[in-house]
């Protein structure tokens, strides 16, 4: 099974849609960048799920890029707001390891509870490819534990599984590390990042 077929089948169970860790997670991404967003920055939400984000990206003024590799993740009433929305929100299905040299850099990057889901081989690849795309700031929210939901259809969902110092160290590579916060202790914590080191503006 694909990684794109594994995660297109855990989008069709409702259960999976219940939990949404960036949305959860939106309002201390906010509250950090506050000095830097800007109306008309442009945000990408990389393994956006739900796309459930996308309204509080857009009630600051942002442009929003919704990218993930299920083309069945996004909850039935983001479609009426890309509607809406035409010119500021859209939906790229990807992989973040092998995202469409269409997709356009943006102020800010945004990703929660998705890095652990990236197989280990490819974390280098995901981050080069966020990196070069990350003008201003970048928000990774990690967890660190095994996972049960994909006990559902019988497949294991985390697995790049590190603690803190680990993705510290990797994500440092790519990016500079403002702060981190521990949101629970082991379990999972929040990276605030700078530009990423691979972004150029004349590129």
């Amino acid at each position: 099974m694909t990684e794109e077929e594994k995660y297109t089948k855990m989008w069709a169970l409702d259960t999976y849609r219940k939990v949404s860790p960036g949305l959860e997670a939106q309002e201390i991404f906010f509250s950090y960048f506050a000095e830097e967003i800007q109306k008309q920055d442009h945000i990408i939400d990389y393994g956006a799920g739900t796309g459930m984000c996308s309204s509080g990206f857009l009630e600051k003024g942002l442009s929003v890029t919704l990218v993930d590799i299920a083309p069945n993740c996004l909850n039935p009433q983001i479609i009426p707001l890309m509607l809406l929305y035409q010119d500021r929100l859209s939906f790229v299905q990807a992989p973040l390891w092998d995202l469409p040299p269409s997709l356009p850099k943006a102020s800010f990057s945004y990703c929660c509870d998705v890095l652990e889901h990236i197989p280990e081989n490819l974390i280098d690849k995901t981050l080069k490819n966020i990196s070069k795309r990350t003008k201003k700031g970048a928000f990774f929210q990690i967890f660190f534990q095994p996972e049960t939901f994909g006990d559902q259809i019988e497949e294991e969902l985390h697995l790049t599984l590190h603690d803190q110092s680990w993705w510290l160290k990797k994500l440092s590579c790519y990016f500079p590390v403002y702060a981190t916060l521990s949101v629970v202790e082991d379990v999972r914590s929040i990276f605030f990042l700078g530009p990423g080191k691979l972004y150029k503006n004349n590129s």
